[in-house]
Formats: C-alpha cells, structure tokens, sequence
C-alpha cells in the first residue's frame, strides 16, 4: 500500500461524501470538493459506485456515514481507488498496514489535501 501523500498527490478527484442508502442501490453524495480534475463534479451529486473490491479489504458501507472518496485516471468512474470512512471525526488510512497506516481527523485531511495541490 503506498503512502497517504503518495495517494493524495495521485488522485485527479478528492471528495467527501455521505452514504445514502436507497431502496435498491447504494449511492453517495458530494457534499465537498476538495480536489478535482472532473469539472462536472459538484456538491450535490449522487455517485452511484462499485465498491465491492473495498468490501472485501473490509470496507462497510453504512447508510448516512460520511466517506472520503479517492478517484484517479486510469479507473473507471464507478471505481474509487480509496473509499476513507470517517468514524467517530477521524479517517483511518491502510488500517491493515502499520508501515503505512495514518489516523487523521477529517479537519487534517483536508488541510494535506489541499496542501498537496
């Protein structure tokens, strides 16, 4: 698993989102833009995503918790490469890797975020 800088500085889109579960589907909605490449995404679009591969690294979706979602060229839109849940006001980056693994608040992801840019 690489770096957090390392996946910040990759990623051509970095969003918050909140997990909305519907009757049918899961989705997710933007509710801030902290980096993008993609000028068609916007606070208060509804992503609808594939994240089985991040369920099965251990990744739960759960209906109203925020995520910070990673996207990068190369993926199709549908796939993020980093699927971030916030738990309790803080985001646990590689929570299987401690060579790697990093605990933030939100408020200090998006200071390296932007600060990345």
């Amino acid at each position: 698993m690489p770096p957090l800088a390392y996946q910040i500085a990759a990623a051509g889109s970095i969003v918050l989102c909140a997990t909305v579960f519907g009757v049918e589907s899961i989705s997710y909605r933007v509710r801030k833009v902290w980096k993008t490449s993609v000028p068609a995404l916007r606070v208060g679009e509804s992503l609808r995503l594939d994240t089985r591969m991040h369920e099965l690294l251990g990744y739960s979706p759960r209906d109203g918790r925020d995520v910070v979602l990673f996207f990068v060229m190369g993926l199709p839109a549908h796939q993020p490469l980093e699927v971030l849940p916030i738990v309790d006001g803080t985001v646990t980056y590689s929570p299987h890797d401690e060579s790697v693994r990093e605990e933030l608040t939100l408020d200090q992801l998006e200071e390296r975020v932007i600060a990345g840019m």
